[in-house]
C-alpha cells in the first residue's frame, strides 16, 4: 500500500510530496498494545527457549548472542513466528514511534516552544481510484503542463503512484462546504487514531509500522510471550551496580580531557544494572555532554535512548549543559525518592570543580 495524504490547497487537490505516509495506527490498536504490555511487563528471557529479536527491539544483536554464548545457555534464535516461544521488542520504541505522539507548540507569549501530547485524529482512508477515476473531482487536478511536464500530482509522480490516499476529517469537512460531491468520500470508514509518517527521519518507525500492526495478531495466533528488550539488557548486566564511589570515578573519568577514558565511562554505564543505578546514571547524564551524543557504541546508544526518556533533559546543544544547581532541582523534582542521592552527587560536583571540600555535607528534608 503506498499511501498520500491528501489536502485541498488554492483550489487543487495536492500532496504533500516529501512526507511520506507509511500508514495509520488506530486507537484501538493502541488500547489492545498496552493490554499487551501490562500483561507483559514482567517477562524474562527463559533457558530452553527459541527467541526473536524484532525490528522493534533495540537490543544490539551482538549482547544477546555473546549472553547466550558465554553462559552457555539453550536459548535459540529465529525468526519465523511457528518456530517462536517469545519475540523480543522495545516499549520505548514502539511508544515514541506510533503511541505517545507529540506535537510542537510555540508560546508567543512566552516566547519558547513545547512538546504536547499528539491527541488521535478521525481519518479517512480511501482508494486512491475513487479520486482519480471521478470525473467530479476532474475540476480540482491541476490541468496545466510546465515544461512539457503535467502539473497534475495525482497522476504524474515519478515513483510509484498512490494506491490509498487519507484525509482528515476535519479537512473534508471544509471541502463538502466548497462542494458537495466530496460527501461521498463519507461512504468509507472512519478511523480515529494517528497517521505515521517519515517527517523528522522517522525511517525505523515507516519500515516496520506493517509488522507492528501484525504483532498482536501474530503473538496470539502462535501463544508467544513478549519479553521487553530492558528486560533482557537488565537480565544480561545483572550484578554490575554503580554506586556512590564507583559514580565518583565515572564522573572523574568523564571529566578528564582523555577521550579514552570518555569511552570506557561509556561503556561501563552501559552494561549495568539500570534500575539499581538509576540515580547516578542521571546524574552522569545531566552532568556531561559526552553521554548525550548520538554517537558511541549501539550498547551505549541504547541506554542513552532510555535515559533521554526518563530524565526529559532540555537540549542544551552539543557541548553545552545546565549548571549544577539546575541539574539538582531539575532531578529532584523528577525524582524525589532519590533526594540524598542527588544531593550527595551535588556535593561531589561542587568540591571537585573547587577543588576542596568546601561542603561537608547535605541533607536533604
Amino acid at each position: 500500500m503506498n499511501i498520500g495524504k491528501l489536502t485541498l490547497d488554492n483550489k487543487y487537490l495536492r500532496i504533500n510530496g516529501w512526507e511520506k505516509v507509511a500508514g495509520i495506527i488506530p486507537e484501538s490498536y493502541k488500547q489492545q498494545y498496552l493490554a499487551l504490555c501490562e500483561k507483559s511487563k514482567d517477562n524474562k528471557i527463559e533457558n530452553k527457549t527459541t527467541v526473536y529479536s524484532t525490528p522493534l527491539s533495540e537490543l544490539p544483536p551482538y549482547k544477546l548472542k555473546n549472553y547466550i554464548e558465554e553462559n552457555k545457555l539453550n536459548i535459540k534464535t529465529a525468526r519465523k513466528f511457528d518456530k517462536l516461544d517469545a519475540v523480543i521488542i522495545s516499549d520505548l520504541l514502539i511508544k515514541d514511534s506510533y503511541l505517545d505522539l507529540k506535537t510542537y507548540v510555540w508560546d508567543s507569549k512566552a516566547n519558547k516552544s513545547y512538546y504536547t501530547p499528539k491527541l488521535p485524529d478521525n481519518i479517512y482512508l480511501i482508494p486512491a481510484d475513487f479520486i482519480i477515476g471521478n470525473t467530479k473531482f476532474l475540476k480540482y487536478r491541476n490541468q496545466t503542463t510546465q515544461y512539457g511536464q503535467s502539473n497534475d500530482i495525482l497522476v504524474n509522480r515519478k515513483k510509484e503512484p498512490f494506491t490509498h490516499y487519507v484525509i482528515l476529517e476535519k479537512d473534508l469537512n471544509n471541502w463538502i462546504k466548497i462542494d458537495s460531491n466530496f460527501e461521498t468520500i463519507k461512504q468509507y470508514p472512519l478511523i480515529s487514531g494517528h497517521i505515521i509518517t517519515n517527517h523528522h527521519g522517522n525511517t525505523k518507525a515507516c519500515k516496520n509500522i506493517d509488522f507492528f500492526l501484525n504483532l498482536i495478531d501474530n503473538i496470539e495466533k502462535y501463544n508467544l510471550k513478549v519479553i521487553f528488550d530492558t528486560s533482557v539488557n537488565n537480565e544480561i548486566n545483572q550484578g554490575v551496580v554503580i554506586d556512590f564511589d564507583m559514580y565518583q570515578t565515572l564522573y572523574n573519568m568523564l571529566n578528564s580531557a582523555d577521550v579514552e577514558n570518555w569511552e570506557m565511562a561509556r561503556e561501563i554505564t552501559a552494561n549495568c544494572e539500570y534500575d539499581t543505578s538509576k540515580p547516578y546514571l542521571m546524574h552522569l547524564y545531566c552532568s556531561f555532554s559526552q553521554l548525550r551524543k548520538s554517537n558511541g557504541s549501539a550498547n551505549y546508544q541504547f541506554l542513552k535512548k532510555k535515559l533521554d526518556k526518563e530524565v526529559k533533559l532540555s537540549n542544551y546543544g552539543r557541548t553545552g549543559g545546565p549548571s549544577f544547581t539546575a541539574i539538582t532541582k531539575h532531578l529532584v523534582t523528577q525524582y524525589p525518592t532519590y533526594n540524598q542521592i542527588f544531593l550527595d552527587c551535588f556535593k561531589y560536583q561542587v568540591n571537585t570543580f573547587i577543588g576542596k571540600d568546601v561542603i561537608k555535607e547535605i541533607t536533604s528534608y
